[in-house]
């Protein structure tokens, strides 16, 4: 018996002892993890004459909350163009334990070139919510030499535009559009066009980073018969294909258009459209009628019969599709009600009327700064009230903030306080008060602090001041918002 609990004290002595280790190794653990680290990735760090140094820097939050940050780049006094992707600047908002990386390039605006000392380029982060800034810094070699463009991998963006349905009738022109993406030069381009129907080409120069457009005027004969057509395009040098596309063409065919005649009805803000469409051939035919509609019109416009909506050659239309028997006619009315826009307009008239007919004229915002903190917990803070008269008139204005029990009225002389004019002690708590006039549009701010009886773990929330505002007669009563305050 006696050894039975002499092995249970000797089992419990070692099972404290673990939990105490694993306790202060966890602690330990906590203190080294940083609360904001910085880890770069040198994509490119040695540059020639006109080149661009590249870096992944990941920008990393290991605390729970989130939290805000500020990237800048610190240049020694030294000329450097920086470019970001994506744009840090500054409000870069972090998840707690998330991180985000960011691309930044460098390239230096005529520094003196050494091979062997790298120029030290820092780049820091500020935590908008701890103030504390972290920095790291990226070495970037500036090699002596010159860039040879023409050895650069040719990267040249090629846009064909033509109109995919053609009437052999019309003279077309196709334009070939050529982006040069890097600095390398180009001479002596050809630009080859073909299908069936169409064999041109065309000899062109390109600039490093330019954009050209080569125009190839096509004629079709008028007798060319329906069909359907691929047009491809070629782009060469030196015997070489820089790049190659294609699209479809159709070749369609020409027939005698209905023949129209419109009459126009015009009302109060309401416009009335009525179209007689004639068939002129005398076989039955069927095409598609179209009437010009731009957005905006065609958003209060309707049609009789109800029409369809298509684009044709970046022009918006309604469109029927017609059948009519040799020598018939039918009809189409298209009406715009313009008065939609004025209901429309009266109706924002009214919102806006009402809005500032209600609206408050004087406006609260209250907010805590200098949180100071006992024991893990709330002892003082210090709190700014910005009152705002929005409006063209004075008002007399009597200001009351009620503070619950656990906090209390801290006179201090301090630059810059505005203490209240009264303090009174309530059964709820204290009631601070302040009487002043705001002149028109004035933006008064008014600072205090505040003490904790008790230090306060976690948080509390602060109950709306209330201001009761005299204009003539008119009594308004005016609230700030809640205030929550939490430790960070």
């Amino acid at each position: 018996m006696r050894n039975t609990r002499r092995a249970l004290f000797v089992l419990g002595s070692l099972l404290l002892l673990c939990l105490s280790s694993l306790s202060i190794l966890a602690t330990h653990h906590r203190e080294e993890l940083p609360e904001v680290s910085l880890e770069a990735l040198a994509i490119k760090d040695k540059v020639l004459p006109g080149e661009w140094a590249e870096f992944d820097i990941t920008l990393r939050n290991h605390k729970i909350m989130d939290d805000i940050f500020t990237i800048k780049v610190d240049e020694e006094n030294t000329a450097w163009s920086v470019l970001t992707r994506p744009m840090p600047a500054t409000n870069v908002v972090i998840l707690g334990r998330h991180s985000k990386t960011f691309h930044f390039l460098f390239k230096d605006m005529g520094l003196r070139r050494d091979a062997k000392r790298p120029y030290g380029i820092i780049v820091t982060v500020e935590s908008v919510r701890t103030d504390k800034v972290y920095a790291i810094q990226l070495p970037v070699y500036l090699l002596p030499g010159e860039l040879d463009y023409s050895k650069l991998a040719p990267n040249i963006t090629v846009t064909l535009s033509a109109p995919e349905r053609i009437d052999p009738r019309n003279k077309y022109s196709f334009r070939v559009t050529l982006h040069n993406n890097n600095p390398r030069y180009y001479k002596d381009l050809t630009v080859l066009l073909n299908s069936t129907l169409v064999n041109q080409q065309s000899v062109i120069d390109l600039a490093g980073e330019q954009v050209k457009t080569v125009d190839f005027t096509v004629v079709f004969p008028e007798n060319q018969p329906p069909t359907q057509d691929t047009l491809s395009f070629v782009l060469l040098h030196n015997g070489t294909a820089l790049a190659a596309g294609e699209m479809p063409l159709v070749i369609v065919s020409y027939r005698i258009p209905f023949d129209q005649t419109v009459l126009i009805t015009e009302q109060f803000l309401k416009r009335t459209e009525e179209y007689t469409v004639t068939n002129e051939e005398n076989v039955l035919e069927q095409q598609v009628f179209r009437v010009p509609i731009p957005l905006l019109k065609g958003l209060i416009a309707s049609a009789t019969p109800p029409a369809q909506v298509e684009t044709v050659d970046n022009v918006r239309y309604f469109s029927w599709m017609l059948t009519l028997q040799p020598g018939e006619k039918t009809y189409v009315t298209l009406t715009v009600n313009y008065r939609i826009y004025l209901y429309l307009v009266l109706l924002v008239g009214l919102v806006v009327f009402f809005y500032y007919m209600f609206k408050n004229p004087v406006v609260i915002i209250k907010q805590a700064e200098k949180i100071k903190t006992m024991e893990g917990g709330i002892a003082e803070m210090k709190i700014v009230l910005a009152v705002h008269n929005l409006s063209d008139k004075p008002f007399q204005c009597q200001l009351h903030e009620r503070l619950p029990h656990m906090i209390e009225y801290l006179k201090r002389e301090e630059h810059g306080l505005l203490p209240p004019d009264k303090v009174i002690r309530t059964k709820h708590g204290q009631v601070l008060r302040w009487l002043f006039d705001l002149e028109p549009h004035e933006e008064r701010i008014i600072i205090y602090n505040l003490k904790t009886k008790l230090h306060v773990l976690g948080g509390l929330r602060l109950m709306p001041a209330v201001m009761r505002v005299k204009r003539d007669d008119m009594h308004i009563t005016i609230s700030s918002n809640e205030l929550d305050v939490a430790t960070e």
